[in-house]
């Protein structure tokens, strides 16, 4: 994947995870962000706005050897690309949520597992996602690598072992981890513990 005569393209939405940035910034050779129309406010409107520029884009970007992909539309661009214009390319989807769970709501794991089709391998940042991918699409080929520590100033962190420590690590990004009700918590315990949030902290 990494010899130079191959053409390799990262396809995601307009927020891709610090993570897969990293990632594709060191094999892909070039990047397609497709963000949905910006004076949407209705999250429904725009997924729909961004599966709509994903048809168009469909047609517009290139043919690739390999798509790195991320997130539901670069999904759903591999099920259009394979389905519309029949591309023989290798389709590499990096899954970090629950786009497979059983827990999801609706028709959502149903319509990404038949997009998910589409899909000739799948990166998995967990054993859990991998089991969902395997659970919703059995035939999937799916290896498990692990998010890397994005900043290194966490290993100059230097907590007191022998006092109670409390540690939350992950974005809070629209406060999805939970990390909001961590501090409810800590405030509620009253006993000189020390918490501590490592990664993004915008949201709090």
């Amino acid at each position: 994947m990494n010899e130079k005569n191959h053409k390799i393209a990262f396809i995601g939405g307009g927020t891709a995870h610090p993570a897969v940035k990293l990632l594709a910034n060191q094999v892909c050779n070039t990047f397609y962000y497709i963000k949905p129309f910006g004076f949407l406010k209705n999250s429904t409107y725009k997924i729909i706005s961004t599966y709509i520029k994903a048809l168009y884009y469909c047609f517009k970007i290139p043919k690739y050897d390999y798509y790195l992909l991320s997130g539901p539309t670069g999904l759903f661009m591999a099920f259009l690309k394979k389905n519309l214009r029949r591309e023989k390319g290798l389709f590499i989807l990096r899954v970090n949520n629950d786009a497979f769970s059983p827990e999801s709501k609706g028709i959502k794991r149903k319509i990404n597992a038949l997009f998910g089709k589409s899909i000739d391998r799948f990166i998995a940042v967990s054993e859990m996602i991998k089991q969902d991918i395997k659970e919703a699409i059995p035939t999937s080929k799916v290896k498990v690598y692990y998010s890397p520590l994005l900043d290194e100033s966490y290993f100059e962190l230097s907590p007191n072992f022998k006092e109670k420590n409390i540690v939350c690590i992950g974005t809070s990004e629209r406060l999805r981890k939970g990390t909001d009700i961590q501090i409810k918590v800590h405030k509620l315990l009253n006993n000189n513990s020390k918490m501590y949030i490592l990664g993004n902290t915008e949201y709090i």
